[in-house]
């Protein structure tokens, strides 16, 4: 019988032992690793003696992070990188030539849709940018200079979710690259490979990393693409098959871009592993009291909360996420200047841009993760600048209420 989610995490089997048997794969704080022969080294060097040579490239604690993950998700191959901004643009480095194009949901992080915006426009690389809402506004921006079509699966601040089912049977008939940043849906509710997504790219700095000690980000290929449609890949898929992706993004972009996950970042990372579930629920049953009680509250024009009944993404939050839509929130008042107002007030609840620290943590995304948007930009989003996003933490919610009252009330 399948084991369960926490018990595949907790027994995962290292690929190194430990010479000691540590119960807890231990911190390898090494940058470089000696070889017994000046053959071995070579072998190394060239790929034809696999060993770690130097963390840059490999290290036995973060090798075990990546195989956790793989463990739990089933996918084909992971690799970790030092966040998931590093994540992400090493993976449209890897599949990507000066020419291209990326079909991309301008409602995504702030930061996010910067990089493909100014910094890989300035490469050469195209960017469409498509309402993932309306499946066909996707389909007329794919031609055959299309390389990947990427998206929040549950965006951030909006909290909208799309129908993947549309969104997949597309990509398939296209054979264009499905990438979803699924960091607001781990794999403990959600399985990306089950609806059809080829590349996971993840922020383990928010759930995966337990109350936001360190940063970090995972590119997970699920094996499910034929990576000789990719002309970026063509020749090494010949050599390398379905493992062609993942050969690119660790022996080349990782390597030569250094954008490597730290071992001590690589061991927090994999002990948050061990309590997200648990961590998750906590932060998913605060949120949904609080968005039933911020729903009832006079001054609150609106709130977002994919679990609420009525919220046009219930459906698609029942059919994905079995209506575990994690621990962020967004509600709406009348002004940003009333939002800041409230915000000062706050005496509990922290003024800070994370997303799922223990503690819970509020944001004016308008001001902040978006203040470097055009007004073009600004206008395709249409962000309210009275939009208040509340990232849940796992105190009691009767506290939280309490902090939000006092602060709601003025």
């Amino acid at each position: 019988m399948a084991k369960g989610f926490n018990t595949r995490i907790l027994h995962t089997p290292a690929t190194r032992k430990d010479v000691h048997g540590a119960i807890q794969y231990p911190i390898y704080a090494s940058s470089a690793y000696e070889f017994d022969t000046a053959e071995d080294i070579e072998g190394a060097f060239k790929n034809t003696r696999p060993a770690f040579a130097y963390s840059r490239t490999g290290n036995p604690t973060v090798e075990f992070f990546e195989t956790r993950v793989k463990n739990i998700t089933g996918a084909q191959h992971v690799v970790a990188f030092a966040s998931g901004m590093a994540a992400t643009t090493a993976t449209v480095m890897c599949l990507c030539q000066a020419g291209d194009n990326i079909v991309l949901s301008p409602k995504m992080f702030g930061n996010t849709v910067m990089l493909f915006a100014d910094t890989l426009r300035s490469m050469g690389v195209e960017v469409r940018l498509a309402d993932f809402t309306r499946t066909q506004t996707v389909l007329e921006q794919i031609d055959h200079r299309t390389r990947m079509i990427f998206f929040e699966v549950l965006n951030n601040p909006f909290l909208e979710i799309v129908d993947l089912d549309q969104l997949s049977s597309l990509t398939v008939d296209k054979n264009v690259v499905l990438c979803a940043d699924t960091t607001l849906t781990p794999p403990n509710v959600f399985d990306a490979a089950r609806w059809g997504i080829h590349i996971s790219i993840m922020s383990s700095t928010k759930y995966i990393s337990d109350g936001g000690v360190s940063v970090g980000g995972l590119v997970i290929d699920h094996g499910t693409f034929d990576w000789a449609a990719v002309p970026a890949l063509n020749a090494l898929a010949q050599q390398q098959g379905k493992n062609a992706f993942a050969f690119k993004l660790r022996k080349e972009i990782l390597r030569n871009t250094g954008g490597c996950l730290s071992p001590f970042n690589a061991f927090l990372q994999s002990l948050g592993l061990e309590t997200l579930s648990l961590r998750f629920q906590r932060m998913t049953d605060n949120a949904l009291q609080l968005a039933h009680w911020l729903e009832k509250h006079p001054v609150v024009k609106q709130v977002n909360y994919p679990a609420l009944p009525h919220s046009p993404y219930y459906r698609l939050c029942q059919q994905y996420l079995n209506e575990k839509a994690g621990g962020l929130l967004t509600f709406e008042l009348e002004s940003q200047k009333h939002c800041f107002a409230v915000m000062n007030r706050l005496k509990l609840i922290k003024r800070a841009t994370n997303i799922s620290d223990n503690r819970t943590l509020i944001i004016h995304p308008f001001s902040t993760i978006y203040a470097d948007f055009t007004p073009e930009l600004l206008k395709e989003i249409n962000l309210s600048e009275g939009l208040i996003r509340l990232s849940v933490g796992i105190e009691e919610v009767e506290d939280l209420i309490e902090d939000l009252s006092q602060a709601l009330q003025g």
